[in-house]
Parts: C-alpha cells; sequence; structure tokens
C-alpha cells in the first residue's frame, strides 16, 4: 500500500552459534505517533486559543492557586506569569470587601456549578495597588475540579458611565431651565402683543 510507518527498533549485541551477532527488534508505533501529532496539534490550538481571546484568562485550581496565566492577565494585573502560574492563589488579588462573595462562588462551583453566577463583576488589585472593576466569565472544566476565568476591566466603562450620567442629569437641568425660559418668553411675548394691542 505504500504507507510510511514509524518503527521503534532495539538492537543488542549477542553471541549466535558461538559467533558475535545483533539481535534486532522492531516494533510498529505508527499510532502513537499519529496520536502525538494529533496531541502536539491540540495543544498548539489550545496555547493558541488561550493566548489570543483579548481577553485576561486564568486556569484555577481546586485550592485557588493560578495554574496557567496568558499575557493579557499579565497586562491587567502588572504581575509576571513567573510569579503567579502553579506559585499564589487569586485571593492575592481581590480587593478585600469582595473576597467572601468570589470565596463562595468558587466553593458552590466545585459543588453544583450551575448554583454559582456564571458571569459577575468584582474588583482587583493590581501590581501597582490600583484597584480596577472587573467583569469575569467562569466555567468549570468538564471532568475537572479547575475552572476557566476571564476577565475583562470595565474601570473606564463604569467611569465613563458616570461621567455619562453626570453630563445626561447636566442635560436634564439644562433642559428644564430652556423650557422656564420658552415659557417666560412665551409670556412676555403675549403680554408684549396684548400692550400693543392696547
Amino acid at each position: 500500500q505504500n504507507e510510511t510507518r514509524w518503527v521503534l527498533e532495539v538492537v543488542s549485541a549477542i553471541i549466535f552459534e558461538g559467533k558475535p551477532a545483533i539481535l534486532g527488534s522492531a516494533m510498529d508505533i505508527t499510532q502513537q505517533k499519529l496520536t502525538e501529532t494529533k496531541l502536539t496539534e491540540s495543544e498548539n490550538l489550545y496555547r493558541t486559543i488561550f493566548e489570543t481571546t483579548g481577553t485576561g484568562t486564568v486556569i484555577i485550581e481546586d485550592d485557588k492557586t493560578l495554574s496557567l496565566i496568558n499575557t493579557e492577565f499579565e497586562k491587567v494585573t502588572g504581575y509576571r506569569k513567573e510569579e503567579w502560574e502553579g506559585k499564589r492563589t487569586w485571593v492575592d488579588l481581590i480587593y478585600e470587601k469582595d473576597l467572601p462573595r468570589l470565596e463562595e462562588y468558587h466553593r458552590i462551583r466545585r459543588i453544583n456549578p450551575e448554583l454559582a453566577p456564571r458571569t459577575y463583576e468584582f474588583r482587583l488589585v493590581d501590581s501597582q495597588g490600583n484597584i480596577k472593576n472587573m467583569l469575569s466569565t467562569n466555567c468549570l472544566i468538564p471532568g475537572t475540579r479547575k475552572h476557566v476565568c476571564s476577565v475583562i476591566d470595565i474601570t473606564e466603562l463604569e467611569e465613563k458611565g458616570s461621567e455619562l450620567l453626570i453630563k445626561t442629569r447636566n442635560l436634564e437641568e439644562l433642559n428644564t431651565a430652556l423650557r422656564v425660559m420658552l415659557k417666560q418668553r412665551a409670556e412676555d411675548r403675549e403680554e408684549l402683543e396684548q400692550t400693543l394691542m392696547t
């Protein structure tokens, strides 16, 4: 069939019928090689997706340790992967007032993933001590007690939202003032018309 096959060969020197000889044995490992190739491709695909999601993404172990961190997460937190991967827990990143709620979500997610919220907001303290508002999406990895967590920094959005709210209130006040002025103008005009008629 002209197929290329991978073979593992083992040779050793022996004495055969009183003379030096070489004993060789071969084993077909084509299927193992194909499996390794598929595994490598799958790993490369997984790593590429993990690194290019556009969000800070981590794999969190049952004991809260961050076992895998992508580059975007480094940018959000200001910490390097080497400082955290397999060494520290996410607890050290959370604003203290939000910590009890997030620890409860972590506990519940491992009892029944359906009961823990998948998406929620919390505050994160970065390497410079800045408090950032984060939007987090979480999912337990099937067949494990690990979960994947993606975060987006929404601090600017919330600040812009507050600015928009202030501007909206200012516009409402301006509109009210304009309505009052227009009403006064209409009354003044009416009065002027009355005066002219008189």
